[in-house]
């Protein structure tokens, strides 16, 4: 229980000091970023403080990653490898965010994966080192990289690079963000295999699941707390991209027990 309760809260905790610590890019530096470890499959066993959907943005493109490239002979999964992206058709959230992860392994099998990501900012859109509000389609927000291999062997690819810092109009933050991406990675990694030293790779695998089944328990306590029945918002947005237009969103909340059933039925 002291394994779950402190160490991975301490180890993403100083994973997200070191990212502010080393980025460039005044967002990273003002604490809009994400840093998260996760089991052999993809789930999220801990995460900072900070925004955090960043830290859940990895669970998807790891699971992507699994999924597709796991057993393909031309990429595969292989200890050392470094994977960048930022699509939000791959799990992201906008093209300014950019992440970083890492396969961790333990006695030559997957044992978690460690992953560092948050808000760039440039990312070679129409619009300099901004959000795009004029974009009429996804292709004038810059760069979209689905889940890349962008290194092996603990390095990242020169070539590899040259191209994402290429792509955008601050190159010089862009590659220093990037292999400040990869130094918190290196350290989770790091952190991790210590705890796997002194108490065995299974043991650290039942701990972060016993987390990830602990919030769940939480969770649903929290939820059996709330006074049963159906609760409804509606919200209105007046734009679609650069055109003027009215679109409702209505969301209905069902909580029954220790269940919530989000209905969204009827929005535009």
């Amino acid at each position: 229980m002291l394994f779950r309760s402190y160490k991975l809260d301490a180890i993403v905790d100083e994973g997200r000091q070191v990212f502010i610590q080393m980025s460039l890019a005044e967002l990273l530096q003002a604490g809009d970023l994400g840093i998260g470890l996760f089991t052999a499959r993809g789930d999220n066993a801990a995460m900072s403080a900070g925004v955090l959907l960043h830290n859940l943005l990895h669970s998807g493109p790891i699971k992507y990653v699994l999924k597709h490239y796991g057993d393909d002979p031309t990429v595969g999964i292989r200890d050392g490898d470094v994977y960048f992206f930022n699509d939000s058709e791959a799990g992201g959230v906008h093209t300014y965010d950019h992440f970083l992860m890492l396969p961790v392994f333990a006695g030559g099998e997957l044992l978690a994966w460690v992953g560092c990501g948050g808000h760039q900012g440039e990312s070679g859109s129409t619009t300099p080192g901004g959000f795009t509000s004029d974009a009429r389609s996804r292709y004038e927000e810059g760069i979209h990289v689905p889940p890349l291999r962008v290194g092996a062997d603990f390095q990242l690819w020169q070539d590899h690079l040259d191209w994402l810092t290429g792509s955008v109009r601050t190159p010089r933050v862009m590659g220093h963000d990037t292999r400040a991406r990869l130094a918190v990675c290196l350290r989770l990694r790091e952190r991790i295999l210590r705890e796997v030293e002194k108490r065995g790779a299974a043991y650290v695998a039942a701990g972060m699941r016993a987390t990830i089944e602990r919030g769940i328990e939480l969770a649903r306590g929290r939820i059996r707390g709330l006074n049963d029945g159906v609760y409804r918002s509606v919200a209105f947005l007046d734009t679609i991209g650069p055109e003027e237009a009215l679109i409702r969103l209505p969301v209905a909340l069902h909580k029954r027990g220790d269940e919530l059933v989000i209905d969204v039925s009827g929005a535009s």
